[in-house]
């Protein structure tokens, strides 16, 4: 059971803390919020060994290119 006052930052740290890469999906942050998005992605990876972020499906979603 997970407990729902957790927040994924949290849930990131607890169980990612010791692996050697992460990766974390990208959403498309709304226009005039970059500055903010940009401070959670960097809050994301803090203290995480190395991280790759990953654009999600996209326009491309379910085709093969």
């Amino acid at each position: 059971i997970r407990r729902t006052d957790e927040t994924i930052e949290s849930i990131i740290h607890k169980n990612s803390h010791d692996a050697d890469i992460v990766f974390i999906g990208l959403n498309t942050p709304i226009p005039g919020s970059e500055p903010e998005y940009a401070d959670r992605l960097i809050s994301l990876a803090a203290n995480l060994s190395t991280v790759i972020f990953v654009r999600n499906a996209g326009e491309f979603s379910g085709n093969l290119i």
